[in-house]
């Protein structure tokens, strides 16, 4: 804690500069810590003279300076320190009473100021400034312009901050048996331990940017950190805080001497009865990429501690001394508290406030057998492990309704008639999880899928079926739900996963005999269908009735969307398209025919490189731009030569963030090679050239002197380009004539917005015009 103050007056004195550098010519600060003097920087003092005399001050208590010097020494004996003045001359009396009094209104003010933010009894900081502090760690991804930053690109990275709740286990039996003054001195001895291991995490976890230890109340602590840190580290981190305060008795002897602020009266417990543990919950969040209001900004704040205090209180309920994430609650920390039998209702302790939806759906598991218990078998002289109850789910059950604390669900399948046991633990099924509703039994496992492939499974099939010599290589359908969010949304994840059980069977009992197929999920809420082109297969019909059939049986809830890949599916010729399909794509090209961006109006899409063409639309009118390039990465390696997917892809490469001029003038350049006649491609790849500085070139893509007024046909975004490049190219070679780049300036609009030029370049270009005769 005194170090803490100390920190204090030392901001105040040098935010106090001004009113110091009108009466000193200089000032040093020196503390004492463990009979030691150091910097307030902590540089350690090794001169034997001024360590003398910073102690003889210290004890004198009054301003001091040693015959015919112009130094003078200040004690501050609250804060075991010194203040050295050096003065201009040797001073007076009321020139030191100035500096006395400058000193007292210092540590005044910072005592102050400590105190309304800092606890009293560890000194690490309060409730007040935990939220002010945890407030500045979340806009640490806002810039100061107030505009919004972007993640991937050279500007502020977005972070995360991470918050660790820490509880003392069983503080109010130590207050009890030891007295407060003992508990006091457990706080601080375990404030110090954090601050302590907080200097420590830099070395240990390099990502971490920012980190401080807080003590808001009681007995509860908090580590904030900043940076990016995966869930396992967070998970190590917790728990080496566990150990620091666990594998020492609290306080150890040592400890005990070097608290300056204990009663000596204390009478220390015995060493075997100083043995103290925390439980830890751990919360997470990313940082804002925009500014919002205080509202908002306070609403975060509690929320994220909201989170650290749940997280906590299920360590604390399973069983203290232990580590939870409050992303874990949800997934693997309800428990059953109530089996209404007349009305076969299942209450469950786990609410809204972390997470929970009306239509979740989880997994049912009886306190024996949750896979920890031990079988023991006993012959009435010994007993003996024989091994442990097996991990089996005794049901599964939805919720119907969701509180803040407590949800109510209903029974779904159960095994037995026997309602289910209190404590009964619950593991939430994930969306797209369906293997446990194709198989009967409720105790399914949600790893085994059967024969529901994954996608790089998927993946080989197709890449063995293109290896064959015979036909045109693999086909491919992905069917997938239409606006998936709102669904999770409006009915849950347990509609969403019958939903999709539903599809996998349809698409089993109306593919299969048309192909041998392979089944498989790409994710959550979509299935896919691979097999060989040869035979052909009336693709497009058979989607159609599996989509119809669906929708039909679940009653018109759900609407889903077919993309399909099928080579033997003739392509209609397009203009400007010199595409050679890789069949070994198939499934990439089905996922993409599926994508919102990818479909037209039609609940059935075929890809062609029509699609690949709206994919990339798509995302730069979302300004994704860097996703488009990789897009756009993927169709050149699938063999999409399409002159609106160049077009497309050269203007992302333009628009984004990291201008890529180069690229984007050979994207143009090969649309242009596509598709000769489109005016558009001419003049964007006229625009690369001249902002690559090849004028004549971009005089020349522009349409050269072609027509007389070309400017007509030309939007504003090219026009000052166009008359640049006519302007530019005169200058060079004596082409376009005089009245050519006249005519080609005077279509420049009044207050028309230059994009990718520079307004001095346009003025300086007319100033000359003005100048030339005819």
């Amino acid at each position: 804690m005194l170090e803490g103050r100390f920190q204090s007056f030392f901001e105040e004195v040098i935010d106090r500069r001004p009113e110091f550098d009108t009466l000193l010519a200089g000032r040093t600060i020196y503390k004492k810590y463990h009979n030691e003097w150091f910097t307030a920087t902590n540089v350690p003092v090794l001169d034997t003279t001024l360590r003398s005399r910073l102690e003889q001050s210290l004890i004198h208590g009054e301003p001091w300076r040693a015959r015919r010097s112009s130094e003078v020494f200040f004690a501050v004996p609250s804060l075991s320190a010194i203040v050295l003045a050096l003065f201009h001359s040797r001073p007076r009396r009321a020139t030191y009473d100035k500096v006395q009094i400058i000193l007292e209104d210092c540590l005044r003010i910072s005592d102050y100021r400590f105190n309304a933010t800092h606890h009293s009894k560890t000194g690490l900081p309060n409730q007040l400034e935990l939220e002010s502090r945890l407030n500045k760690f979340l806009t640490a991804g806002t810039a100061d312009s107030g505009d919004m930053v972007l993640a991937g690109t050279n500007q502020t990275q977005l972070s995360e901050v991470h918050i660790f709740a820490l509880d003392v286990d069983h503080f109010k039996q130590c207050n009890d048996s030891y007295g407060h003054q003992f508990g006091d001195l457990v706080l601080q001895t375990i404030g110090r331990r954090l601050k302590t291991f907080e200097g420590t995490l830099r070395e240990l976890f390099p990502s971490i940017q920012e980190s401080f230890v807080a003590h808001p109340h009681g007995e509860e602590f908090f580590l904030v950190i900043s940076g990016q840190l995966p869930k396992a580290d967070l998970s190590e981190i917790g728990n080496r805080i566990r150990k620091v305060i666990k594998d020492t008795p609290t306080p150890t002897d040592s400890e005990w001497v070097s608290v300056p602020e204990i009663t000596r009266d204390i009478s220390l417990p015995p060493i075997t009865e100083r043995q103290t543990t925390v439980s830890v919950g751990i919360a997470s969040t990313a940082t804002r990429i925009m500014p919002v209001g205080d509202l908002e900004d306070r609403a975060e704040v509690s929320r994220l501690l909201e989170h650290a205090d749940s997280a906590l209180y299920r360590a604390k309920a399973g069983g203290r001394d232990t580590v939870r994430h409050y992303s874990d609650i949800l997934t693997h920390c309800g428990a059953v508290i109530e089996h209404h039998a007349e009305t076969d209702i299942v209450v469950v302790d786990i609410g809204t406030l972390v997470g929970v939806q009306v239509g979740q759906e989880f997994k049912v598991y009886h306190p024996d057998f949750v896979g920890t218990k031990p079988f023991y078998v006993s012959d009435g002289r010994s007993r003996r492990k024989l091994g442990s109850y097996p991990r089996l789910s005794c049901g599964h059950i939805e919720v119907i309704e969701a509180q803040r604390d407590l949800s109510f669900c209903r029974t779904i399948a159960k095994v037995g008639a026997a309602p289910f046991a209190v404590g009964s633990t619950l593991e939430a099924v994930p969306l797209g999880s369906i293997a446990h509703l194709l198989n009967n039994s409720p105790s399914a496992s949600l790893e085994h899928q059967g024969d529901i492939l994954k996608p790089e499974e998927l993946q080989a099939y197709v890449d063995s079926i293109c290896q064959e010599i015979l036909g045109d290589g693999a086909a491919a359908c992905v069917f997938a739900i239409e606006a998936p969010d709102v669904v999770l949304k409006d009915r849950g994840s347990a509609f969403v996963n019958s939903s999709l059980a539903k599809l996998y069977t349809s698409i089993t009992e109306l593919f299969l005999p048309l192909a041998k197929i392979r089944i498989g999920q790409i994710d959550q809420t979509s299935i896919a269908a691979v097999w060989s082109s040869h035979p052909p297969v009336e693709t497009e019909t058979a989607a159609r009735k599996v989509v119809q059939h669906c929708e039909t049986s679940l009653g018109g809830k759900i609407r889903f969307c077919v993309g399909i890949y099928d080579p033997s599916i003739e392509r209609k010729a397009i203009s400007g398209d010199n595409s050679n399909l890789d069949p070994s794509k198939a499934l990439a090209f089905a996922m993409y025919a599926a994508s919102s961006d990818g479909r037209s109006n039609s609940s059935v899409q075929v890809f062609s490189p029509l699609v690949a063409s709206r994919i990339l639309a798509g995302a730069r009118t979302r300004k994704k731009y860097d996703q488009a390039l990789k897009d756009y990465a993927d169709f050149q390696t699938a063999g999409v030569r399409y002159c609106f997917v160049e077009n497309t892809a050269g203007l992302c490469a333009l628009e984004g963030r990291q201008r890529d001029v180069s690229f984007a003038r050979e994207r143009f350049a090969t649309a242009k090679k596509l598709k000769n006649d489109d005016a558009i491609f001419s003049a964007n790849l006229g625009l690369t050239e001249y902002m690559l500085g090849n004028f004549e070139a971009a005089h020349l893509a522009f349409g050269g002197t072609k027509q007389a007024q070309p400017q007509a046909e030309l939007s504003e975004v090219y026009r000052p380009a166009r008359a640049l490049a006519a302007y530019e190219s005169y200058k060079l070679t004596g082409t376009p004539s005089k009245e050519f780049v006249k005519a080609v300036f005077s279509k420049i609009g009044q207050g028309e917005r230059y994009h990718f030029v520079s307004p001095s370049a346009i003025e300086a270009a007319q100033s000359d015009i003005a100048t030339w005769v005819s």
